[in-house]
């Protein structure tokens, strides 16, 4: 046995079929059959976008779709113009009224001389004999791909969003049929659990998570003035070593993560002007350094120390020539990387 996970042309009479298993010897027969579940599901996809399509013309003439994907649940129908969320919105209720209508869909062949009779949404793209796609009297495009006996099947159809993509197109996302009901059931499902978290109804959700991103939003501002505060405190009680003749005072730091690495940062500028900070936070796997010149300092030029201390955190980094940054895997070496960025000042 094997599976087909993909077709592709091969000329105008032959088709390539991928597969994933054993495959037939050159000649032999074989016996193919259809994965129902995964072609209902195409279909479903392919008759909503046609009536997506539809319905945004019918919004807006300008917003002509330029192209489609329709290999995921999660579909795109990419549109000319720019439909705002309004526009969307009446572009989908659209659709869903001539899908509640359970318009009949019908597949027919003409010929392209035949072509200027029918009102299509589209040209069509091939040649020779066309096959034109019927959706009641709404929707009529010249399409190969496959379709729903009626516009009802599409049912349900879900909005999930919208973006500008390049070349100035709209990207709109749905999904169609049992797809929009699995994503549906599963965001109903997840609502009425934070619901239950929140011991409160599910149209209370909004309420109470804004409720919650306050909390969330003055815990970080009292967390952020208490880091400010143990910063200027370190930086207040830390001693400056001396360092070349002429040249900046040197201020060392270690602090255990990398929002009390960056509050150091600020409390050194701010209250040690004068200083060169060598800064260093440290995790159980990773080093990082921050070097940076107080805006007192003078001229001074931080690469060096920088290059300087990196071999003994076996890290990398880089920067301008008041402030450098680097990090690297070799915790136990912290001690050697700032001895050694030091001794650079020392020695200047």
């Amino acid at each position: 046995e094997a599976r087909v996970v993909d077709v592709e042309p091969d000329g105008p009479d032959a088709v390539l079929h991928r597969v994933e298993g054993d495959l037939p010897a050159e000649g032999d027969a074989v016996e193919a059959a259809i994965d129902w579940t995964r072609r209902y599901r195409h279909m479903q996809r392919h008759s909503a976008q046609h009536l997506l399509s539809q319905a945004f013309l019918h919004v807006d003439p300008s917003f002509e779709t330029r192209s489609v994907a329709l290999t995921s649940a999660d579909a795109t129908v990419d549109l000319a113009g720019e439909p705002d969320d309004d526009a969307v919105a009446a572009a989908f209720d659209r659709a869903r009224a001539w899908a509640y209508a359970a318009l009949p869909i019908e597949a027919f062949e003409i010929d392209e001389a035949d072509v200027g009779a029918y009102p299509l949404r589209r040209p069509p793209k091939v040649r020779g004999t066309i096959r034109l796609v019927r959706m009641g009297e709404v929707e009529l495009s010249a399409c190969g791909g496959t379709h729903l006996r009626s516009t009802a099947e599409a049912l349900p159809l879900l909005a999930l969003g919208r973006q500008r993509i390049r070349g100035g197109l709209t990207r709109v996302t749905f999904r169609a049929g049992w797809e929009a009901g699995e994503r549906a059931s599963a965001t109903v499902a997840m609502a009425d659990a934070l619901a239950r978290s929140f011991s409160a109804r599910w149209e209370e959700l909004p309420e109470r998570v804004e409720a919650l991103r306050d909390e969330v939003r003055a815990a970080r501002a009292e967390a952020s003035e208490a880091r400010a505060a143990w910063a200027a405190a370190i930086v207040d009680g830390a001693e400056a070593r001396a360092g070349a003749v002429g040249g900046p005072a040197v201020l060392r730091l270690i602090a255990e993560d990398a929002e009390g690495l960056s509050a150091l940062a600020e409390a050194a500028s701010a209250r040690r002007p004068e200083a060169v900070a060598l800064l260093a936070s440290r995790t159980a796997e990773r080093v990082t350094l921050l070097f940076q010149a107080g805006p007192e300092a003078g001229e001074v030029d931080l690469r060096p120390a920088l290059q300087a201390a990196l071999p003994s955190i076996e890290g990398r980094g880089g920067g301008k020539p008041d402030r450098v940054q680097g990090a690297g895997a070799a915790v136990a070496g912290l001690e050697a990387a700032l001895d050694a960025a030091q001794e650079v000042f020392s020695d200047a």
